[in-house]
């Protein structure tokens, strides 16, 4: 229905942007068209009884005469003026047949535009849409999912070469998963990424690809798994179902440096979500499980990884709900400007708390070994993001070396955000 309100309501501008130009063409033709005619009689008035006067002047014709000629002179302009006036109204009489014939012309245009969009273009996108919110939101319900596999089945039937429909073979794909059809997904998702034109896209539907092959192969990097991995990273190095695969992967392989390094990266892509701290743990476990050697740098940072207990709590009188988001970082003091050291998310609902940093919590490529001294802070979020906003409630530590790191650190969230 929005799309047949605004494209209606853009149909009308056209449509007067197309006429306007019309009716003030014909109102300026006739006016100019009797204007013009009566300048030119009343010069050729004023010529002639110019021309009389100067008889008159030079003796050439008598009183009388000259009142005579002037009174008809009058007369001959006053007809002509009355006949200007009729040939400007039989001109306007004349427009108006093409008047209705533009109009009606006009009134066309969305006939044929809608009559045509319907049966060339896309506007069955516009029906399918309930479709894809559907899938979007159903992740139980498995009646729900086979309707959806059927409705989006009926739909890319119909798909032409001219009208691809790549997301409908997508979320074509998303349900047949949802219903442990893998061999049906892989069909659907390779569908999906042969119309898709955008690369990060295309990476989307590989990863999908590549991962339900993963779960097809029983869990192993077979070619195909490998092959549909390699094209979607070469659109998107850091596509999660990808990242997915091979931090499973080396997981099953316990080569725990490259999935702490997948790990790392799909933390990156969402720092907020369960997930995130989910495998922030993963890391700390694996971290532990690595063998400590010269050639593993992030066992022996594992080991001698600083370790800050931080006691959070909230001020007296300030009303807060308890499922507001809490994010407390470290940052190294004396670099401006980098992304966090470590990275702990909590809920207000969870103060007071005593909070303990190490490198476990380590977001990116740094962590709290790589510093010598860093501030701490801890951020009450109204939006559910980590950067701070006006009305947030915030607090940092002074800077706090780390070869003298205190026992527990005290912070206390009482001001906001200006």
């Amino acid at each position: 229905m929005t799309f047949l309100f605004f494209s209606g309501f853009l149909v009308l501008v056209a449509m007067g942007f197309f006429l306007s130009p019309f009716f003030s063409q014909s109102r300026a033709q006739g006016s100019n068209f009797f204007s013009s005619r009566k300048e030119q009689n009343i010069s050729l008035f004023e010529d002639r009884r110019s021309s009389l006067d100067r008889d008159l002047r030079e003796n050439l014709i008598s009183r009388e005469l000259h009142m005579q000629l002037t009174t008809e002179l009058k007369s001959s302009l006053l007809e002509d003026i009355s006949e200007d006036k009729d040939e400007s109204y039989v001109h306007q009489k004349l427009s108006k047949p093409h008047l209705l014939a533009a109009i009606f012309s006009v009134l066309l245009i969305p006939v044929a535009s809608y009559s045509l969009y319907g049966h060339w273009g896309f506007s069955q996108h516009e029906d399918i849409r309930s479709l894809y919110e559907r899938t979007a939101a159903n992740r139980d319900d498995l009646e729900e999912t086979r309707e959806l596999i059927a409705a989006l089945g009926a739909v890319v039937m119909e798909e032409s070469e001219s009208s691809p429909l790549p997301w409908a073979w997508y979320f074509l794909g998303e349900n047949f998963s949802m219903l442990g059809l893998y061999s049906e997904a892989e069909v659907a998702y390779r569908q999906s990424s042969d119309r898709l034109s955008e690369e990060t896209e295309q990476a989307l539907s590989l990863g999908r690809l590549a991962l339900v092959r993963y779960i097809l192969d029983e869990f192993v990097l077979t070619p195909r798994v490998s092959a549909a991995i390699e094209q979607a990273r070469l659109r998107n190095p850091n596509e999660t179902a990808v990242l997915q695969i091979l931090a499973s992967d080396a997981e099953t392989r316990k080569d725990y440096s490259e999935a702490i390094a997948n790990w790392r990266l799909l933390i990156q892509a969402n720092p907020n979500s369960p997930q995130s701290n989910l495998l922030r743990q993963k890391i700390s476990d694996a971290q532990f499980l690595l063998v400590p050697s010269e050639n593993n740098v992030l066992a022996a940072d594992n080991m001698t990884s600083p370790l800050i207990n931080v006691s959070l709590s909230l001020a007296d009188g300030l009303d807060v709900a308890g499922d507001t988001i809490i994010f407390v970082a470290a940052r190294d003091a004396n670099k401006e400007g980098l992304p966090p050291l470590a990275v702990v998310v909590l809920s207000v609902k969870d103060l007071p708390s005593v909070i303990t940093l190490t490198n476990a919590q380590a977001v990116g490529p740094l962590n709290l070994s790589s510093a010598e001294a860093i501030n701490v802070s801890a951020l009450i979020s109204y939006s559910g993001v980590a950067n701070p906003n006006s009305g947030d409630i915030r607090v940092v530590s002074e800077s706090i070396s780390l070869s003298d790191v205190p026992s527990e650190l005290s912070l206390i969230l009482s001001s906001r955000i200006p």
